[in-house]
């Protein structure tokens, strides 16, 4: 059976740093990052150093941050304005 290699290359200074704790500016870096998708997100958690699981983490909480920012009776009304100003009805 044939064997296949992957080598994923790292900036010299984030492998595995052990339990560092990241300022917000650099949990909002890595999971903008993530969200580009330019890269895995295995390889780019690989690459700074945390677990899939606290990109996870840190990619929740900016979702809930940014939710405080446009409160859903906003979105309501926004999107009730936008069919009421035209003659048709959204399809459903």
């Amino acid at each position: 059976m044939a064997q296949i290699s992957v080598e994923i290359i790292c900036s010299p200074g984030s492998l595995l740093r052990g339990n560092l704790h990241h300022s917000a500016e650099e949990e909002n870096r890595i999971v903008l990052a993530g969200l580009r998708g330019e890269e895995s997100i295995s390889a780019l958690c690989c690459c700074e150093g945390i677990s899939d699981n606290l990109y996870y983490t840190w990619s929740k909480e900016l979702v809930e941050a940014g939710k405080g920012r446009f409160p859903a009776t906003q979105r309501v009304r926004r999107h009730r304005l936008r069919y009421r100003s035209c003659d048709r009805r959204p399809w459903l």
